[in-house]
């Protein structure tokens, strides 16, 4: 649609100056198309242009590559409009259309491009206006890289752009061997005060949308967004349903508020439902029949944000709390705490991919707040971990520290962190016999944004063994480096055999 509509403006805009070319002779227009669309890692080729002084030009073929080759292929471009527009700054066309478009795969970017920095949105303001009244592709194709199944689709539409302010609508159906419908009408005003959004999607079993997001059976999926607002104050309705039941529904939103020059962004989100069918039925009893999500965060223009709420509720799960990071990354306030259990004491299936785990209980707590000064404290705690390789009664992690970060910027965690499991079962007897039943580790944790990672005093104990030292660890990432000063005693060695 973008490549689309820069044609026509392309088209419009070069005609004053090939006024004097003949019409049988279009190299210097679809030069000037080739160059204006082409960029850095795209370079754009069209052939066959003819007819730019009719009232009916064609294209036969436009196509775009990257340095891997070509990517996108648009084929017999039709473009029927009114010439005569053009001097009162108009381009009126009454329709565009394209026999075929062909994505094989998305383009490659450019690593060494910079990133662009972020603006407020808006339309772009051309020197002529645009309106087209048809917008039609019999065909189009995307190639299985591009979202994950190949998809067949015809689309029709129609598009305007005045001085700043736009309106578009866009109907596709899958012409494949998937039945699917989607639909997207919007209008936006040219000073971003007046904006209008619907999404519809429809797609029958084993669609896109149910494949990519891994719903078990695939069903058949109806998704519903409807907005309206600016783009300073805008929020949206969302509706899921799949197989004919709703699933889902709720308000999101995303105001700005503050200086223009520096403004605040709030989101906020309040959605639930009966997620339990999208998942496997396994799962149906952790989340139960009503699943809630609330959220309420800022953004500040230096890059903090703050979770002033966040709820998320299921049958088994509740979790809640707030947090605020600061805008050099580091925490500045956690209050979070979270179980999953039963309400009848049984064992809980977590919804995980891969072996089945089971869990008697889980608890979640983080408490930190920098304006009461900079300590810091966790629990994280499992009974009854249950999976077909391992079982453990008991297994934990606590923490007792402090978090602190300076003016500059450099943050620094120190703590000291006590995990433990108890009551090991059910692996390998190789591996039972190293460990023993029960495993205590303990160690002083120091961390600064610019230096090292370091375990002080660390101590493991499993059974008759004991592991004792020091271990530093820089470069986090791929390239770890480390440092390690341990020292193994064991009343027997036979059982390391």
């Amino acid at each position: 649609m973008r490549f689309l509509l820069a044609c026509v403006v392309v088209w419009g805009l070069g005609l004053p100056a090939f006024a004097q070319q003949d019409e049988d002779s279009p190299g210097y227009l679809a030069g000037l198309l080739q160059n204006a669309l082409s960029g850095a890692g795209r370079e754009v080729r069209i052939t066959g242009f003819e007819g730019a002084l009719s009232s009916t030009a064609r294209m036969e073929q436009m196509t775009i590559a990257d340095d891997a080759g070509v990517w996108l292929t648009l084929t017999d471009v039709t473009l029927d409009w009114a010439r005569s527009a053009l001097l009162r700054g108009r381009v009126e066309v009454n329709t565009l259309t394209a026999a075929s478009l062909n994505v094989s795969r998305p383009p490659q970017s450019d690593p060494d491009l910079p990133s662009p920095e972020a603006t407020p949105f808006r339309l772009p303001d051309l020197p002529v206006s645009i309106e087209i009244g048809t917008l039609e592709i019999e065909d189009i194709t995307l190639g299985q890289e591009v979202l994950g199944q190949p998809i067949a689709l015809r689309l029709e539409g129609a598009a305007s752009l005045t001085g700043g302010a736009g309106a578009v609508r866009i109907e596709a159906a899958r012409i494949d061997d998937i039945a699917g419908r989607f639909a997207i009408e919007g209008s936006l005003d040219a000073d971003g005060t007046a904006l209008v959004l619907s999404l519809r999607a429809e797609e029958a079993a084993g669609g896109l949308v149910p494949t990519l997001t891994g719903l078990p059976g695939a069903p058949s999926v109806a998704l519903g967004v409807e907005g309206t607002g600016s783009l300073d104050d805008f929020a949206a309705d969302l509706t899921l349903a799949t197989d004919g039941q709703s699933r889902l529904s709720g308000r999101v939103g995303l105001r700005t508020q503050g200086p223009v020059e520096a403004p605040e962004r709030v989101i906020t989100a309040d959605i639930g439902g009966d997620l339990a069918p999208l998942f496997a039925p396994d799962y149906a009893a952790f989340f139960g029949d009503a699943v809630a999500l609330k959220v309420s965060a800022t953004q500040m223009p230096d890059g903090a944000l703050d979770l002033s709420d966040l709820s998320l509720q299921a049958q088994r799960l509740d979790l809640r709390g707030t947090a605020a990071i600061g805008a050099n990354g580091w925490p500045e306030a956690i209050d979070i705490t979270g179980q999953i259990a039963d309400a009848e004491g049984g064992d809980v299936l977590l919804p995980l991919a891969g072996t089945p785990t089971r869990v008697g209980r889980v608890d979640l707590s983080v408490q930190f707040d920098a304006a009461r000064g900079d300590a810091v404290t966790g629990r994280f705690a499992v009974t009854g971990l249950d999976r077909p390789d391992v079982r453990v009664a008991d297994m934990s992690v606590a923490l007792d520290g402090t978090l602190s970060a300076s003016a500059e910027g450099v943050g620094a965690f120190a703590a000291g962190v006590v995990a433990q499991a108890a009551g090991i079962a059910g692996l390998d007897p190789e591996i039972v016999q190293v460990l023993g039943p029960d495993v205590v580790l303990r160690t002083d944790v120091r961390y600064a944004s610019d230096a090292p990672l370091e375990l002080r005093d660390l101590v493991l104990t499993a059974g008759s063994s004991r592991l004792a030292g020091f271990v530093q660890a820089d470069d986090l990432g791929a390239n770890l480096r480390a440092d390690l000063d341990l020292r193994l005693t064991s009343g027997e060695l036979a059982r390391f055999a």
